[in-house]
């Protein structure tokens, strides 16, 4: 296992990419079983921030995160180990908490628990797969042969 993951992840450069997925996926999965204990009013699990009585959604903190990796990633840090994995992790991690609140954000209100919060649950699903078939060598939208620096593109026709 520790051959491959070096082999296709390591040596291809997608290890960053790796990070990513798996943040996302974990962190998705997490706020996900968190938002149930909250609702089933579990007494032990820490429930929802509300400071000042103003109950602040994760999609808040997903976006804070997304800004700091994004800041970070583009910064001469973001191009050197660990710091290109740290920033890709965290915006992993922004992603999911930003994603499984997409309906919150389309429709304006807290659409959580309704069947249109479903359309929150159907992003997260879609952005897996395009991360996943990133992460395996799918090329998206026929690009192929795109080096780390961007250079080299070459369109499929």
């Amino acid at each position: 296992m520790i051959g491959w993951y070096s082999r296709e992840v390591v040596a291809t450069g997608k290890q960053p990419l790796a990070v990513l997925f798996v943040a996302f996926v974990v962190t998705f999965l997490f706020i996900r079983v968190s938002v149930r204990m909250i609702r089933a009013q579990v007494r032990w699990w820490p429930g929802n921030v509300s400071p000042g009585g103003t109950h602040v959604h994760h999609v808040v903190f997903g976006t804070v995160f997304v800004m700091i990796a994004g800041i970070g990633g583009f910064s001469s840090l973001g191009n050197r180990s660990p710091w290109a994995e740290i920033f890709a992790g965290l915006f992993g991690i922004g992603a999911a908490l930003v994603l499984d609140e997409f309906a919150l954000i389309l429709q304006l209100k807290d659409v959580y628990w309704t069947e249109k919060g479903r359309l929150s649950v159907d992003a997260v699903f879609l952005a897996i797969a395009v991360l996943g078939l990133i992460l395996i060598g799918v090329a998206p939208l026929g690009v192929s042969n795109v080096t780390a620096q961007g250079h080299n593109v070459a369109w499929d026709t």
